[in-house]
This record gives C-alpha cells, sequence and structure tokens, in this order.
C-alpha cells in the first residue's frame, strides 16, 4: 500500500467537488499542485474552516505525507520518584485555593496603580521607632499609617466598602480592615475592626497582637470574619508592585508595594530639579461590575495626598503615645 493511498482520509466527494464547495483560490491550488497536497483532506485554520495560502495545514498535511511511515518520537516518562515531590494539600490551603478560584471566577477584577509620597511619615517613623519599641514592645511600621489613612478615606468611597449582590451593591455602615498576613503554609486575614477610631499607636499594637496570634495558630472563626475591605503589605517582602486579588464578597483590597528613597523631580515656581523621596506603590484592586477606574483613580489620589499631608499630632494623626 503506497504512502499517499495510507494517509487518505474517507471522503465523499471528488476534489474536485470539494474545490468547488470550499471555494479555494488559484493561489491556493498551485501551492497545493506544488506540494502534492489533496486539498480535499485538509482541514483549513481560517475563517470557517477555510484553507488559505499561507496556512499552516497545508504544509503540516504535505509533510505527513511524505513520511508515512516515520514514528513519532517517543517521549520520555517521567518519574515522579526522581524527578517531582508531591507536598500534600494542607486544609489551610484547599481553603485558600478555593477562595481565590471563588474570588477569580465572580468577579471582573481590575488592578489601578498609584504612587505615593511616604517622606513625611518616613521621617517621622525614623525618629520615633526606638523609643516606640521599647515604650509599646512592637514595631513602627509604615502599615499603621496607612490602615489610619485608609479607614479615615475608605467613609468617602462608601462604594468601596460594600459587596456585590444579584439585588444590588450592598454598603457597609462600618469599617472593618481585614489585614492579610503572610504564614509559612499559607494566608490568614485577621480583622482590625473600626480603625478609624484607633490611633497610630492602638493600630500598630493591634496588627502586632493579630499577627502573633496568626502566627500562633491561635485566631479564633470570629477574628476572621466580618471584614469590608483588607489592606495586604506585600512590600514587607520587597515586592514592588502587585495586582492582589479580592477577598470575597469585597469589592476592593489594597496592596502597598515596598517603600524606600528614590530619586524623583521636583517642581517649584524656580523649576525643575532631583530630588530624594520616600515613595511606595499603592495598588488598589477593584469589582469592576461595582466600582469604575474613575472612582479607582480618585480613592487612589485622596488616599495618597492624606498620606503626604502627614503632620505630628495634627488633626487625623494626633496621637498621645507618639
Amino acid at each position: 500500500m503506497s504512502g499517499s493511498t495510507e494517509h487518505r482520509l474517507p471522503s465523499t466527494e471528488s476534489s474536485k467537488e470539494a474545490r468547488a464547495r470550499h471555494g479555494y483560490s488559484p493561489a491556493v491550488q498551485t501551492c497545493a499542485r506544488e506540494l502534492g497536497v489533496d486539498l480535499a483532506q485538509v482541514v483549513g485554520t481560517g475563517e470557517g474552516g477555510r484553507v488559505t495560502k499561507k496556512d499552516p495545514a497545508v504544509e503540516a498535511f504535505a509533510s505527513t505525507r511524505s513520511q508515512p511511515n516515520a514514528s513519532p518520537a517517543p517521549v520520555k516518562p517521567v518519574s515522579a520518584a526522581t524527578d517531582e515531590e508531591l507536598i500534600p494539600l494542607t486544609p489551610m490551603r484547599r481553603s485558600i485555593a478555593g477562595h481565590m478560584v471563588q474570588s477569580r471566577r465572580d468577579a471582573p477584577q481590575v488592578t489601578s496603580v498609584a504612587e505615593a509620597d511616604f517622606t513625611n511619615i518616613a521621617r517621622f517613623r525614623e525618629a520615633k521607632k526606638d523609643a516606640f519599641r521599647q515604650c509599646a514592645g512592637v514595631a513602627l511600621t509604615f502599615l499603621p499609617f496607612i490602615v489610619k489613612a485608609t479607614a479615615h478615606v475608605l467613609p468617602e468611597f462608601p462604594i468601596l466598602n460594600a459587596r456585590w449582590s444579584d439585588d444590588g451593591i450592598r454598603v457597609w455602615k462600618a469599617n472593618h480592615l481585614g489585614i492579610a498576613v503572610a504564614l509559612p503554609e499559607g494566608l490568614a486575614v485577621p480583622v482590625l475592626r473600626s480603625p478609624g477610631t484607633l490611633s497610630i499607636a492602638g493600630i500598630a499594637r493591634r496588627i502586632a497582637t493579630m499577627v502573633r496570634r496568626a502566627q500562633e495558630g491561635r485566631l479564633l472563626p470570629k477574628e476572621v470574619m466580618g471584614s469590608t475591605f483588607t489592606v495586604k503589605n506585600f512590600g514587607a517582602d520587597g515586592i514592588l508592585i502587585g495586582a492582589p486579588i479580592l477577598n470575597p464578597p469585597e469589592v476592593g483590597i489594597l496592596g502597598v508595594g515596598s517603600i524606600g528613597k528614590r530619586a524623583v523631580v521636583l517642581s517649584d515656581p524656580n523649576g525643575d530639579s532631583i530630588g530624594i523621596r520616600v515613595r511606595g506603590y499603592l495598588c488598589l484592586s477593584y469589582d469592576h461590575r461595582a466600582i469604575d477606574g474613575a472612582v479607582a483613580g480618585a480613592f487612589l489620589k485622596r488616599l495618597d495626598s492624606t498620606l503626604e499631608s502627614f503632620q505630628s499630632g495634627q488633626d487625623l494623626w494626633a496621637d498621645p503615645d507618639l
């Protein structure tokens, strides 16, 4: 049996009839003759299955005909014993996986990013961090300032403190921020309730307690339930920018990138100059069903201006412990 007969596909119509039915162009027919291809046996990859002159299916079919007895290259088996290791799924990992799949499946998510100026906060923190650790017993990081500013700005954008439902967008009246805590085996999100009523020092202490309890596996169910918006500080791991996934049923999550000194262009009435500022990226992921890009942009701009306006002991930032 010849090679051309061996690889011929069954057909109920002649090649001439197939060409007429598919309307092959003269260029395609010429190419097929040169390659020795029967177009009736080619399934085109063009629109509606149409065969075109550049269709790779033509040359691919010609190649299979030219080597009718060629065997496929052997596939080297992968030995699970030597080339891979199976890591059993813990209950926490299964829960996180299910939660994240649900989040991506249920909500169309978009991430907007803004660069914020932390210079004033950085200078204050550098001057106070040693004394604060001695007094409070915990570190004074950037996170309490970000949480305080977020809790202050969020009521101005209630649509971000909400959840989607088939009946409409349900806006929470209270603000309870989930604080994402990285653990060796996964992630926990304990809830900081009513952070707007707390001082910077109070937020720092509460977060430190939450992190410690999470790391020790002592969080109670009620401590990880009821968040209305989440803050994730992936900058602590040196990550510059990220696109955090929503914590359902919330419609917004704020990711904070690495904060550090950067050279930036400074403008004043005398012209432009290069200066050193402490800056970091604010990454807001949101449910696009409920929130438009303009709202996300306005929220980030307002959050940036709040952080940049930091003045020790004044207004929002008044704190008897600092």
